[in-house]
């Protein structure tokens, strides 16, 4: 397990960049764990719209629409709206329901 405290900004990039890699080969759940870890403890360290966006694409890669749904429902309330998430939302909802 990760020391919290001692990751510099630039090793939670390192990691952003791993589970944006992992993403890329398929391997979703690995990356959704790190996108997670870094949402969870270094919030403030990196964009969070692109981590929660990448959550998002994990989620719903892993057959886990409906939690894609809530977060995308989630950065829309934190973020504003937009027609591209309102898409993505209706899209998932189509397929899920």
């Amino acid at each position: 397990m990760l020391d919290n405290s001692a990751l510099t900004n630039k090793d939670i990039e390192i990691l952003f960049f791993r589970a944006r890699k992992l993403e890329k080969l398929g391997y979703y759940r690995e990356a959704l764990k790190d996108y997670e870890f870094i949402n969870r403890f270094h919030s403030s360290s990196i964009n969070l719209k692109s981590v929660h966006l990448a959550m998002a694409v994990c989620l719903e890669k892993l057959e886990r629409k409906e939690d894609a749904i809530m977060l995308l429902e989630r950065f829309e309330s934190a973020h504003g709206t937009s027609q591209e998430i309102d898409l993505r939302i209706d899209e998932l909802k189509s397929v899920s329901f």
